[in-house]
């Protein structure tokens, strides 16, 4: 069964993938919203 509740909104995330589309490090981004890098990888290959 897949999960399907969320701790970050949709928002949140696209705001996050739109940031390192900007210029923006993967790593500042994910340091400035407190987030993994990981999480940051992952969010953005779901993107694509």
């Amino acid at each position: 069964m897949k999960k399907t509740s969320s701790r970050y909104t949709l928002e949140f995330k696209l705001e996050a993938v739109r940031l390192v589309g900007a210029g923006q490090s993967i790593a500042a981004v994910a340091a400035a919203l407190g987030l993994a890098v990981q999480t940051m990888h992952n969010r953005l290959k779901a993107h694509r």
